[in-house]
């Protein structure tokens, strides 16, 4: 099993997160492993978890930090969950690079 929260599909990529919303400020805090064993980005979004406001801003989020389009982001599981499923259209390299370049930023 990858140690990285997102798969390359045919059309671009499947990202796994788990959502905290109500925070203090939009970003990303990293990857991490639960007790099922499949990572995911851990993100957070200061929107409210009701009528959907949440996955809307985790897409707006998405979308800036991969530098695609909103139209390229689709929440595809996991719509009442914190752990969500993304699918990204699009270059899965490019994509998986502007991804990583935060991910190591933020490390930094």
């Amino acid at each position: 099993m990858s140690d990285l929260p997102w798969q390359i599909c045919e059309n671009g990529l499947r990202l796994h997160i788990r959502l905290t919303p109500k925070s203090s400020r939009n970003g990303i805090d990293g990857i991490e492993t639960p007790a099922d064993g499949r990572p995911i980005l851990k993100m957070r979004v200061r929107a409210l978890p009701t009528e959907g406001h949440a996955n809307e801003a985790a897409c707006r989020l998405l979308a800036d930090l991969s530098k695609q389009p909103l139209r390229h982001i689709e929440l595809v599981a996991g719509s009442k969950s914190r752990v969500k499923t993304f699918h990204i259209h699009g270059d899965a390299e490019v994509i998986i690079a502007q991804l990583t370049s935060h991910l190591t930023l933020k490390d930094k």
